[in-house]
């Protein structure tokens, strides 16, 4: 509510202040009065990572499709048999050769 310079007996503050009583900071709404801040969606960080392939002598290969997109942990983590079955065959042609 605005303060009004005169008192004028129409004005619901003026008639409050006339009688004692105040309103206060917090009663008065505000455009961010009451308003949470959303918080920012934050993805579960295993789902984030991509996936690799651990071999030996500690080297990391990162899991591709057939398109040359990078697999991500989570799309791994559900196709995780077909993926264990490509390695298998790659691994069982690589050692018919």
């Amino acid at each position: 509510m605005a303060i009004c310079e005169v008192f004028d007996p129409d004005c619901y503050a003026c008639r409050l202040r006339a009688k004692g009583l105040q309103f206060d900071a917090t009663v008065v709404p505000k455009r961010r009065h009451g308003v949470r801040k959303a918080r920012p969606i934050v993805q579960p960080s295993w789902e984030a990572g991509l996936a690799l392939d651990r071999r030996e002598g500690g080297v990391e290969m990162p899991i591709m499709r057939e398109t040359g997109r990078m697999v991500h942990v989570k799309e791994a983590a559900e196709k995780r048999h077909q993926i264990k079955d490509t390695f298998a065959r790659a691994a069982s042609a690589s050692t018919q050769e």
